[in-house]
């Protein structure tokens, strides 16, 4: 399975390298995607929100567990519907689509530049699907979903640097 924290890194890390994307967040579904973009700030759009992948091993035997992780990320600006004109609307779709491209661009950069334990090297850019999303939470831009397919052991080893015990109340696991 790909880490929160590897897909919180990622956000920021497009943020910083993508021109007109202004922050990014990470959500676990819809009631909480709508609780952060409520507490954001209008200079925070265009952000990019990424949503925690579901994941579905596939595994022959037990040597050899595989994750199917499927993404989805939003490029998304805040609108005022009640006074925005027809042409304001072509203008925000046209501006999304563009910072949409460049993350689409970003991400075929890091599938090519990194290591092999990178989970992006496996990204198929024949299997992306972009949509625009329309007064989805009273936002505007697109969509960006996909499928990637990581190991379990990259798993477990990427893991090493999570405490190996961890406390829930009075309990230790």
């Amino acid at each position: 399975m790909i880490l929160v924290s590897d897909l919180f890194q990622l956000g920021q890390d497009a943020t910083a390298h993508i021109e007109g994307l202004n922050s990014s967040i990470v959500v676990v579904e819809e009631s909480h995607f709508r609780k952060r973009l409520g507490a954001m700030k209008e200079s925070d759009f265009p952000t990019l929100v990424a949503v925690m992948p579901s994941a579905q091993s596939n595994a022959r035997d037990v040597d050899n567990i595989k994750w199917n992780n499927r993404l989805m990320f939003f490029i998304l600006k805040r609108i005022n519907y009640s006074n925005r004109t027809y042409e304001q609307e072509l203008t925000d779709f046209q501006v999304s689509q563009i910072i949409t491209q460049k993350f689409f661009d970003y991400l075929i950069q890091r599938k090519l530049q990194y290591d092999s334990c990178n989970p992006l090297r496996e990204l198929d850019p024949d299997r992306v699907l972009i949509d625009p999303e329309y007064n989805f939470l009273s936002c505007d831009g697109h969509s960006i979903s996909f499928q990637l397919e990581k190991n379990h052991s990259e798993w477990t080893q990427s893991t090493k640097l999570l405490p190996t015990t961890f406390t829930w109340g009075s309990e230790e696991f």
